[in-house]
C-alpha cells in the first residue's frame, strides 16, 4: 500500500470537485459511457435495492432510477444534496445527507451496496475505515452484495512511483485519496474480519483518457482481463455479505 494525502477531503472540497451545473446531462452522459454503471445496472434486478454510500452529485443513483432500479443514495456533503433536489426534483427523496459511518437504515434493509471511492480517504483513521464497512454489512442482507471501489496499483503508477519527483508530488497538500492499494492487500483486509468474500474484480477507470475534454474508458479494457490488470486505476471488487 502506497499512502500519499494526509488531509481528509472536506464537504467543500467534495462539493467543488463533484457538483455539475447540468447534472441532467451528466446522468446521461456518464450512464451511457462508464463500464462500471453498467455493471452496477446489471448486478441486481428490478425490485432489488441498492444504497450508494457516498453519493457525490448523485448521478449514479438518477441513472439507475431511470432504468428502473431501486437505488438509493447517502451523501455528506449539504451542499450536493441541496443541489441534486434543486436539479433533479422529481428524484429528491432518493438522495438523503447522512454519514456512511452511521446509516440512518435498519438492518438488512437493502439488497446490496456501493462504496464508489469512499474507503481510501480512511486510511489513516483505521476505526473510521471498518465504521464504514460494518454499516454497509448492517444494512445488506445476508448474502447481499457489497461493491468496493478504490484506488489501486496498476503499470503506469509502478513506473510513476519509480521516481523520486513524482513521489514527492503525490505526497503534497491537494487533498484527495490517501491510499493507494495493491488488490491482493486490499482482499486480505476487507476479508480480515470474516463479514466480506471477495468473489471477483474489475478495472474500472483510466487515467487521463479524453476525448474532446470528456472522460473515456475505452470498452476493450473493460473486457480484456490482461489489459483491464495493467492500465486501470480502480478496481471494483465484488463481495457478499457473509455475516
Amino acid at each position: 500500500m502506497i499512502k500519499q494525502y494526509k488531509t481528509v477531503p472536506d464537504e467543500h472540497y467534495w462539493y467543488a470537485t463533484e457538483t455539475s451545473k447540468d447534472l441532467r446531462t451528466r446522468v446521461a452522459r456518464e450512464s451511457a459511457m462508464k463500464p462500471s454503471f453498467w455493471f452496477l445496472l446489471n448486478s441486481f434486478k428490478e425490485g432489488e435495492r441498492l444504497l450508494e454510500g457516498g453519493s457525490g452529485s448523485g448521478w449514479v443513483v438518477a441513472g439507475l432510477r431511470a432504468k428502473g432500479r431501486d437505488a438509493w443514495g447517502i451523501e455528506y456533503s449539504k451542499k450536493l444534496v441541496a443541489e441534486f433536489k434543486k436539479q433533479l426534483p422529481e428524484l429528491a427523496k432518493f438522495i438523503t445527507f447522512g454519514d456512511a459511518r452511521a446509516l440512518p437504515y435498519k438492518d438488512n434493509s437493502f439488497d446490496a451496496y456501493f462504496s464508489p471511492g469512499v474507503l481510501e480517504h480512511y486510511e489513516e483513521e483505521p476505526k473510521e475505515f471498518w465504521r464504514i464497512v460494518d454499516e454497509a454489512v448492517r444494512v445488506v442482507k445476508p448474502d447481499g452484495r457489497i461493491l468496493i471501489t478504490v484506488p489501486t496499483m496498476n503499470l503506469p503508477r509502478v513506473l510513476g512511483f519509480l521516481f523520486a519527483k513524482r513521489r514527492e508530488r503525490m505526497r503534497g497538500s491537494k487533498p484527495f485519496y490517501q491510499a493507494i492499494y495493491s488488490r491482493a492487500e486490499f482482499i486480505k483486509r476487507i476479508e480480515s474480519k470474516g463479514t466480506i468474500k471477495v468473489v471477483g474484480m474489475r478495472g474500472t477507470g483510466v487515467h487521463d483518457t479524453r476525448l474532446f475534454g470528456i472522460k473515456l474508458f475505452p470498452r476493450f479494457l473493460w473486457r480484456n482481463a490482461v489489459l483491464n490488470r495493467l492500465f486501470t486505476h480502480m478496481t471494483l471488487f465484488q463481495c457478499r455479505n457473509v455475516k
